[in-house]
C-alpha cells in the first residue's frame, strides 16, 4: 500500500540521516584526536626546548655575574644577561602551561586517564 510505502522511504531517509550523523561523529572525534595528540606532542617538544635554553641562560648569567664582579663587562650587559634568564624562566612557565592544557584535552578526545 501507499502509506507502507511511504513509511519504508520515510524510515530509510531517517536511517542515512543517522548513519550520515554518525559518520559526522566519528571524523569530528578522530580529528580532535589528531588534533590534541599533535598539540601534546608540540608542547613536549617546546618544554623540552625552553629547559634546555634555560639551562644554558642561568650558565651565561652566572658566568655575568662573575664577570661583572671582576668589572670585565658594565652593568648594562650584567643586566642583560638576568634578564635574558627570567624570560628564560617565563617561558618554561608558559611551556609547561601548554604540556599540562594539551595533556588533559589529549585526555577529553580520548575520553580515558593517561599516566
Amino acid at each position: 500500500t501507499l502509506a507502507t510505502q511511504t513509511g519504508v522511504m520515510e524510515a530509510s531517509i531517517e536511517e542515512q540521516k543517522a548513519i550520515n550523523e554518525f559518520r559526522k561523529a566519528k571524523n569530528d572525534i578522530s580529528m580532535e584526536i589528531k588534533e590534541a595528540y599533535y598539540n601534546f606532542e608540540k608542547a613536549k617538544i617546546q618544554l623540552s626546548s625552553t629547559e634546555k635554553e634555560l639551562e644554558y641562560r642561568k650558565k651565561e648569567s652566572a658566568i655575568s655575574t662573575e664577570k661583572y664582579k671582576l668589572h670585565k663587562i658594565d652593568a648594562t650587559q650584567h643586566i642583560q644577561a638576568l634578564i635574558a634568564e627570567t624570560d628564560a624562566y617565563a617561558a618554561v612557565f608558559e611551556a609547561k602551561t601548554f604540556y599540562c592544557v594539551s595533556f588533559h584535552a589529549l585526555e577529553k578526545a580520548t575520553g580515558s586517564k593517561l599516566n
